[in-house]
């Protein structure tokens, strides 16, 4: 195991991007306090020097989006070239 900031920081950003991907809306403020409620508690209650806020919890961080994506289906091409015998239609 590794400690650190320098091991933390990639796994911050990466949370700090889907929450900005679930809602593009977010200021810096409202993402670090995402980030922060989203913290499980390590050391001593709160901020601490060790474990900082504690432990990013990704599970439930991103907000569901309203609807879901519309799927679009189009029929217009065939899904594959029909066979013509073993060597579908090559000399």
């Amino acid at each position: 195991m590794r400690t650190g900031t320098s091991y933390a920081v990639p796994f911050v950003s990466a949370a700090a991007g889907l929450v900005l991907a679930s809602n593009r809306a977010l200021d810096a403020k409202a993402v670090r306090s995402r980030l922060e409620e989203y913290t499980r508690d390590l050391g001593t209650p709160g901020r601490d020097p060790t474990f900082g806020f504690g432990l990013i919890q990704m599970a439930g961080l991103c907000d569901r989006p309203a609807e879901p994506p519309a799927i679009k289906t189009t029929h217009d091409q065939p899904a594959a070239a029909p066979l013509n015998g073993q060597s579908a239609g090559m000399p």
